[in-house]
């Protein structure tokens, strides 16, 4: 005797297919959602890279202007002295001109600050006569002129001449020891000088007193 076994597959949960198919579907969406989320947060590091860099550039650049224009000034402190000791002679022959409230050739005497109660570069500008300019220039310029006083040389960056050479004003200041003699009287000198980087907007002031 044969026997025929009949096996029936029902589904029971046609159902779940719907559901796999759902879930699907939405696990793509979030996925997209994230893929948008972290390109956002890329770019916006990005964006923030580039910002910082250039903000560093901009640091760098005005520092080392600023250092362009301290050594302008103390270039210009270094020439009032040649002006004042005679060095750029030979034989060297101190300063004798005119110290006067004028400020004549850069040259002014105690009265300018006593009178004003302020110093020198509050006083003027120090980017225009009465200043002198490096070698006793003409000041606010960058030209080298017939009979400049010391004759030293125009600043140069990167061989290119300074825009604005750096200027200094020498302030006489007579000394006297209680009980001195007039006749023993010395006097030693105030020099302020500015200087300037590339970029006008630069500008350092430095202030020395000197005795030949």
């Amino acid at each position: 005797m044969s026997y025929i076994q009949f096996t029936e597959v029902f589904d029971c949960c046609p159902q779940d297919h719907n559901v796999e198919l759902i879930s699907l579907g939405q696990q793509r969406g979030v996925v997209l959602v994230f893929s948008l989320v972290f390109l956002l947060i890329l770019t916006m590091l990005g964006v923030s890279v580039v910002g910082t860099t250039t903000s560093e550039e901009k640091m760098s650049r005005n520092f080392r202007d600023s250092l362009v224009a301290l050594d302008a000034a103390e270039a210009a402190l270094r020439d009032a002295e040649i002006r004042l000791t005679g060095y750029y002679t030979d034989p060297p022959t101190r300063l004798n001109g005119i110290f006067d409230e004028s400020c004549t050739n850069g040259l002014c005497n105690q009265t300018v600050t006593l009178s004003a109660s302020q110093p020198l570069y509050a006083v003027y500008t120090m980017a225009s006569s009465p200043a002198v300019a490096l070698g006793g220039n003409v000041c606010g310029g960058n030209t080298q002129v017939n009979g400049a006083v010391t004759g030293s040389p125009l600043i140069l960056i990167g061989g290119v001449t300074n825009a604005v050479q750096p200027c200094y004003l020498i302030e006489e200041l007579p000394s006297a020891m209680p009980g001195e003699s007039a006749s023993l009287v010395s006097s030693y000198y105030r020099i302020t000088s500015v200087g300037w980087g590339r970029s006008p907007s630069t500008q350092v002031t430095l202030q020395e007193e000197f005795i030949p």
